[in-house]
């Protein structure tokens, strides 16, 4: 268990933040087995106590929250794949796919990738390679909703801007102000 602990925390420094459900999943399995065996050798006649019956409070609170969190982890699995393929079908000079792939990662549960970036500027980004610049400015700034202080956000949309031609716009989308006031 202490290997797989080290192994875990080796795993997470090198992957941070790309957690995973499976490594909380890891985690709670060693530190289970670690501290079942603690208490099984640490407490005079331990091996002769006689388990108490769970209480179905408990049984049940136990089974929500874990429905919960295997619901939540299932659509953040399913937006990062969709988001993911998406970036990738881009790089490929798939833009009508990549609307379709980021369409399907489209969530009320998730919004954004561990950059912080929504699912919305994926298909912003294959609408202004399309030159749909409407439906790109659209996208951007649905996406900016989810995130208004996104660098990446601000940058393809005054990249929109730019190739519409509009360069006041994209000047002030490019050089939003700090919050404090004060320009970046």
């Amino acid at each position: 268990c202490l290997a797989g602990l080290a192994a875990f925390a080796s795993d997470c420094l090198f992957s941070f933040p790309a957690e995973r459900i499976e490594h909380s999943l890891y985690l709670v399995l060693f530190g289970g087995i670690i501290l079942g065996s603690y208490a099984s050798q640490s407490f005079p006649g331990a091996s002769s106590l006689k388990p108490t019956p769970l209480k179905i409070q408990w049984v049940i609170s136990f089974l929500v929250i874990a429905a919960f969190n295997l619901f939540m982890g299932s659509k953040k699995y399913s937006f990062e794949d969709h988001f993911y393929r998406a970036k990738s079908l881009e790089m490929e000079g798939r833009y009508q796919e990549e609307l379709a792939e980021a369409e399907k990662g489209v969530s009320p549960f998730v919004t954004i990738d561990i950059n912080a970036t929504p699912i919305q500027v994926r298909s912003g980004i294959a609408y202004k390679a399309l030159k749909n610049y409407s439906k790109a400015l659209e996208y951007i700034n649905r996406a900016k909703k989810y995130n208004p202080n996104s660098a990446m956000v601000f940058n393809n949309l005054g990249t929109v801007y730019t190739e519409m031609g509009t360069f006041d716009k994209a000047i002030e989308a490019l050089f939003k102000p700090a919050p404090d006031g004060k320009d970046k």
